[in-house]
Parts: C-alpha cells; sequence; structure tokens
C-alpha cells in the first residue's frame, strides 16, 4: 500500500484512502514494503478521523531488528 508523507514530515497516511495535498511525499508500493516489512522501520498507527490508516517512523527498534535479522542470514 502507497503512502503519502504530508508536508509537515510527521504526517503519514495511507495513500489510496486520502486525497494527495501539495506537498506530499508519495511513497509507492514497493518502497513501503521494504521500510515496513524488510526493515521495519515504518509501523501502522491508527486510523484518521477518514478512516485512512496511519503510519509512524520507528527508526531506533526498526534499525535494530533489522540489524539483528541480517545477523540471523
Amino acid at each position: 500500500m502507497a503512502v503519502r508523507i504530508r508536508e509537515d514530515r510527521k504526517t503519514i497516511v495511507c495513500a489510496a484512502k486520502s486525497e494527495p495535498r501539495e506537498g506530499d511525499c508519495y511513497i509507492d508500493d514497493n518502497v513501503h514494503y521494504v521500510l515496513g516489512v524488510e526493515m521495519k522501520i515504518l509501523c501502522w498507527k491508527g486510523t484518521d478521523e477518514n478512516g485512512a490508516d496511519l503510519w509512524e517512523f520507528d527508526t531506533v527498534n526498526g534499525e535494530k531488528r533489522y540489524e539483528q535479522e541480517l545477523e540471523r542470514a
């Protein structure tokens, strides 16, 4: 699922369930997969008032988990 990082650089919202806004940074499905599944640094946060999924970065914990998985491989 693609996401949009809003201009405030704090709000990350599902691209399919939100309208684009000027200043958004669009993250496609492939990049979202790498950040969320492989690196585990983009984590689901909940939903907004319109039912769109919200995401947030967990760089510290996600990076540690990713490094541990690489060591196991």
